[in-house]
């Protein structure tokens, strides 16, 4: 039982716990909310002070003040005003208190649909108090609505007075003063009928009020609510002699006619030529047309004579009787007969509101959405015809449908005869710049002469086939001239391929005949230089075999006597060594001779690389000198003259290396490009002084023998050499004007 009173006791304390933390936040919640950041508003001014931001945070207000309109069709809604201003209450959840009590109210701030107010309001009747004094304040600052909900003082004429249709109990006043015109409402009086204060000049006292868009938040109209009957104060009553004053003639209400009386209304009398019912009237007497401001319900028919009083005004600068009272009289007329009469005279100004008649041809057709005040029955379009009469331009606007449908069947180009009521629109230099005919029904229009078989509408159409079969040939002769100049570049363009093809072949004829020529002289050179060659073989090969053949043997007979001589013969024995030596050296210069005449290498191979290595081989046969051979580049084979002298060149350069450089290395390069061809000889000999006066020693192919040969092939001749550095030879064969080097 203990324990179960201590677990109890716990559960109390901790509920009671969460409890107090919950109330403490929910008041911490409260106080940072964005109402609690204002103080309760206590005025009305406090509150139509707020900006948007302001007013949409809800602030809590308190305002006591004397409730001005409180109308029975608000739903429990009311104006009231303290001593700073007035405000909107929307109170739609309690009674509505009535004109003159004074009430606290309570609630929070509201945007509104204009101005601010006040929203989930809560009154409280303190007592009664006479309603707040007006303020007297320009038409400027109440047609603005800066004046919403205040109580005001305005001065304006009367126009109009009817009962209310949506408040029985309300008389609706139509008000001008000045431009400026506006209504307002005060409670119904039988004691001064609604009709005999039109005309009047009337101070009103009430609370101004703005209707507005709800979506759009912008104002529309103003109004003034009067709550009791001493809110209206006539300063002048209108004539009441009006009917007995005289007629105006309807060509003159906007004219100066001595009226001396208070009263501003004139009093015109005249034919019914149209109505537009809940709109005008049309007027017509002797002097001419006028339209009259018409807003009742009655219709008279077209011939009826009627008296109207209004105001005299001006719509686009043309004169118009406004807010008029039309009564029928006991006149009988003759409906009016159409006035023929010149488009010119529009254009003058003359015929406003009259019933008149034209001709004019039929231009254009078109259609737009039928206005509410224009029509003449509840079609939804009318149609626009557009015509032409003495230069001038017009328009007849009818409904497209019921007794005008057969307009549309007129085909453009028609001449027409329309009758109807003249409407004019001037600028505000009193200019006139449209002339409209607003016809009285379908018999109205009728059609004089159809247009010939060449219609507007047909000319368009064959304008149309002419300009598209232009449109076409143009697009085939720009077709056919692309496709011209498109050959012509073909054909210039093979006439240049084929002039081009024929220089070509011109110069390669020219070009055949110049080598025909060239081999034939050198067909006739290589047969020359063969004949030659081979009669040099054939001496050479009888000199070989013959005379040194012999010598050699007489040589070889001399030396094998020389050396069986007896020792006493020592003289002898030099004597005949001697001649031995000198025969030598003359069998040497007669094989040098022979090998002139002949190159054992170039007979047995073509290949003029592989000749020079030979050559140079054989130099060197029986030595420990090192030969280093390279033929660079693609070799060319050079004619028979050439390559006797290179051979002869390099064999003689490796020949005098051996045996007067002694040498370790001797490198041997033919190089062939497409200009020259370079043989080079080198070692790395003692090497001498090629400018000493012994370039050539007794018995020896020298320096000058050198330079003839590469003179005989029309070639360079370069000598490097100095004492201890070795030598080199140069020679450079070059492919210019001579035709030392022929192409493999």
């Amino acid at each position: 039982m203990g324990n179960l009173k201590s677990h109890l006791s716990r559960r109390f304390i901790s509920r009671t716990v969460w409890a107090v933390i919950w109330i403490f936040l929910m008041g911490f919640a409260a106080g940072n909310s964005p109402a609690a950041a204002y103080e309760t508003l206590t005025t009305a001014a406090e509150i139509l002070s707020l900006n948007s931001t302001q007013v949409d945070q809800r602030i809590p207000v308190s305002v006591t003040g004397v409730v001005t309109v409180a109308e029975p069709n608000w739903d429990g809604r009311f104006f009231v005003q303290d001593s700073t201003a007035g405000i909107f209450v929307i109170n739609t959840n309690a009674p509505q208190p009535v004109v003159g009590d004074v009430v606290h109210v309570t609630g929070v701030s509201f945007r509104g649909g204009y101005a601010p107010c006040i929203e989930k309001s809560h009154w409280t009747k303190l007592g009664t108090a006479p309603l707040p004094e007006a303020r007297p304040v320009s038409m400027e600052q109440f047609m603005s609505g800066a004046e919403d909900g205040q109580r005001i003082e305005l001065s304006a004429l009367v126009i109009s007075a009817a009962q209310s249709q949506i408040v029985r109990s309300r008389v609706r006043l139509d008000l001008k003063s000045g431009p400026a015109t506006f209504r307002a409402f005060m409670p119904f009086s039988t004691n001064v009928p609604p009709a005999s204060l039109v005309g009047a000049t009337v101070r009103i006292r009430g609370t101004a009020s703005t209707s507005f868009s709800r979506s759009l938040r912008y104002k529309l109209s103003v109004f003034v609510f009067m709550p009791q009957e001493s809110d209206l104060i006539v300063d002048r009553f209108p004539n009441a002699n009006i009917l007995q004053e005289p007629f105006t003639p309807l060509n003159s209400i906007a004219r100066y006619h001595g009226n001396n009386s208070a009263d501003p209304r004139i009093r015109v009398k005249g034919i019914v030529t149209c109505q537009r019912p809940g709109k005008d009237i049309f007027l017509h007497d002797p002097t001419g047309g006028l339209r009259v401001e018409y807003y009742g319900t009655n219709f008279f028919a077209p011939g009826e004579v009627v008296e109207a009083v209004g105001f005299p005004g001006a719509e686009s600068i043309l004169p118009v009787l406004e807010d008029a009272t039309v009564i029928k009289t006991s006149e009988s007329e003759k409906p009016v007969v159409p006035q023929d009469v010149s488009s010119q005279d529009f254009f003058k100004g003359l015929h406003y509101a009259d019933l008149v008649s034209l001709q004019g041809e039929l231009l254009d057709r078109s259609s737009l959405p039928c206005s509410a005040t224009n029509r003449l029955t509840n079609a939804d379009e009318e149609n626009i015809l557009t015509l032409k009469s003495d230069g001038n331009f017009f328009s007849v606007e009818t409904p497209a449908v019921g007794q005008f449908a057969g307009l549309a069947s007129i085909p453009l180009g028609s001449t027409l005869q329309v009758s109807g009521i003249c409407l004019l629109e001037a600028d505000e230099g009193g200019h006139i710049v449209g002339v409209q005919i607003m016809p009285l029904d379908a018999s109205s229009i009728s059609v004089l002469q159809r247009p010939g078989w060449w219609t507007p509408r047909r000319l368009l159409i064959a304008l149309g086939i002419v300009l598209t079969m232009l449109l076409a040939g143009t697009v085939w002769v720009v077709t056919i001239l692309r496709k011209n100049a498109l050959l012509n570049l073909s054909i210039a363009e093979r006439i240049k391929a084929q002039d081009e093809l024929q220089e070509a072949n011109d110069q390669l004829e020219t070009r055949v005949q110049e080598r025909t020529r060239e081999w034939k002289v050198e067909l006739s050179a290589r047969k020359k230089a063969e004949i030659i060659l081979s009669e040099r073989t054939r001496l050479a090969q009888e000199l070989h075999d013959t005379l040194l053949q012999g010598f050699t043997g007489i040589g070889l007979k001399m030396e094998a006597f020389c050396h069986n001589l007896p020792p006493d013969l020592t003289a002898s024995k030099e004597q005949m060594q001697k001649i031995l030596k000198q025969s030598d050296e003359y069998l040497d210069e007669a094989r040098r001779s022979i090998w002139q005449l002949r190159s054992p290498y170039l007979e047995v191979t073509e290949n003029f690389p592989e000749a020079l290595r030979k050559a140079s081989q054989r130099a060197i046969e029986g030595t420990d000198i090192r030969l280093q051979f390279a033929a660079i580049g693609d070799c060319c084979e050079p004619n028979q003259t050439v390559e006797d002298n290179l051979l002869r060149i390099c064999e003689e350069a490796v020949t005098n290396a051996v045996k007067h450089a002694d040498p370790s290395d001797v490198e041997v390069t033919l190089e062939c490009n497409s200009t020259e061809l370079r043989l080079r000889i080198r070692d790395n000999g003692c090497g001498f002084n090629p400018n000493s006066p012994n370039g050539s020693k007794n018995g020896h192919f020298g320096l000058v023998g050198l330079q003839e040969r590469a003179k005989t092939i029309a070639g360079n001749l370069l000598l490097n050499s100095q004492p201890g550095k070795g030598t080199e030879v140069l020679v450079t064969v070059f492919k210019g004007g001579s035709r030392d080097i022929r192409g493999r």
